[in-house]
């Protein structure tokens, strides 16, 4: 299921909920981010996130694939631009789901949030040494930035796609024209 904690808005909320045009333009926004073997596609998917910046937010979820996508995809940044950039983007990805569960009074630790939503502990350690110690290296960096988008693609975007798809009919048809 979709991790919840303000990545999306659910398939059966108000068109006006999300900046896409429809669900089918979500789906192939998804189909562009995730072609691995297609930087033509995921340049095209994360070009697609950019407009639907302009139109309003977009949800931390697709926000986050769409940058990691795109810092996999640059040739022009140096290589310590280039672990700032993803460094910062795991980082917002981390707080960006943990910080909405954080409702007692006393602060319960990242690491266990993240572990309700089966966010890997090593993107959790790698956000406390970026925030809080060294950057880690360019190595580390990728290696947690692929994490990161197994874990968008398993927990939001597949989830999501799961909704979309278990709709009875007439709904579906419905929001393909939302």
């Amino acid at each position: 299921e979709p991790c919840g904690h303000e990545c999306s808005p659910s398939p059966m909320e108000s068109s006006r909920a999300h900046p896409w045009r429809d669900w089918a333009e979500w789906e192939a926004c998804y189909a562009d981010l995730f072609a691995l073997d297609d930087p033509a596609a995921r340049a095209r998917g994360v070009q697609r996130v950019a407009t639907w910046r302009s139109r309003g937010r977009v949800p931390l979820a697709v926000e986050s694939t769409a940058v990691l996508a795109e810092l996999e995809l640059s040739t022009a940044l140096s290589e310590p631009v280039l672990c700032l950039a993803l460094g910062m983007a795991l980082t917002r990805l981390v707080n960006g789901v943990v910080d909405p569960m954080q409702q007692r009074a006393r602060a319960t630790s990242v690491q266990r949030l993240a572990a309700e939503v089966a966010l890997p502990a090593s993107l959790v350690a790698l956000r406390h040494e970026a925030t809080h110690n060294q950057l880690p290296s360019m190595g580390a960096l990728k290696v947690a930035a692929d994490q990161a988008l197994l874990w968008l693609h398993e927990h939001y975007w597949q989830g999501q796609l799961r909704l979309l798809r278990d709709l009875p009919g007439s709904a579906h048809d419905c929001l393909a024209r939302c």
